[in-house]
């Protein structure tokens, strides 16, 4: 049997699922419902009981359901959009490196261009203790819509990624966020939901650029900031390859 479910991609797929099996869990409808969960309609038990699982059905459910625990539904303007950004983009890194089994450290002086240190116990056939150093950017564009992801770097930002003489190799990780606030993250018993989505790319060995202050940079959509692919680049890095 098929559910219809769409094909796209890995992040999408598991916010969405967890998102639908919280709102079912709101709304009391039966697991069978939640196999259903593709973007049809269909009968739930004996009561023949019809729910759209629509992201703005999905969204609404868990609101109200939030409601009705006397939960706050808005955060409040306590810091700068710019900050949350920051802190925001951390968080998503931080708790990649937990999954991935890495441990990280915030650079507290940002003078070279790198935000987070990355450490790994990988023994690889070159290197053990492999480390990468991290740009981290925050953009609230929504979630992608093309294939690169193109995102403006400032020169000293661009030429500090594209060193070719660093000893510990450098990555950009960029995160999406919703342009609203409030849906960076939607919480329920069920889940703890990080919104959207974060992408890496390596600029070393890039072309200088001709521009007087950005330059704009392009990254894969394939190249999903996650713990596998974290544990991936360490292996290589400890084998002496290049990301």
């Amino acid at each position: 049997m098929q559910f219809g479910i769409p094909a796209i991609p890995f992040c999408m797929a598991f916010e969405r699922s967890l998102a639908v099996s919280a709102a079912m869990k709101e709304r009391g409808l039966s697991h069978t419902a939640q196999l259903r969960a593709g973007g049809s309609q269909g009968p739930v038990g004996g009561n023949r009981t019809f729910w759209d699982c629509t992201p703005q059905n999905i969204q609404s459910t868990l609101l109200n359901g939030r409601a009705r625990r006397g939960l706050m539904l808005a955060v409040s303007d306590y810091a700068a959009i710019s900050h949350r950004q920051d802190a925001f983009s951390g968080a998503y890194i931080s708790a990649i490196c937990a999954a991935a089994g890495c441990g990280v450290e915030v650079v507290t002086l940002d003078n070279d261009k790198v935000d987070y240190l990355v450490r790994s116990r990988v023994q690889g056939k070159i290197l053990t203790k492999p480390q990468i150093d991290i740009q981290a950017k925050c953009e609230r564009s929504g979630m992608a819509t093309s294939d690169p992801v193109s995102y403006s770097l400032d020169l000293e930002t661009y030429d500090a990624l594209r060193d070719v003489k660093v000893c510990i190799p450098r990555i950009l990780v960029l995160v999406l966020v919703p342009d609203d606030v409030q849906e960076w993250i939607m919480q329920s018993e069920h889940a703890l939901l990080l919104r959207h989505c974060a992408y890496w790319v390596s600029l070393k060995a890039m072309p200088s650029s001709t521009n007087t202050a950005t330059q704009t940079v392009h990254i894969p959509r394939m190249n999903l900031f996650g713990p596998q692919v974290l544990q991936t680049m360490m292996a290589k890095i400890a084998d002496g390859i290049e990301l």
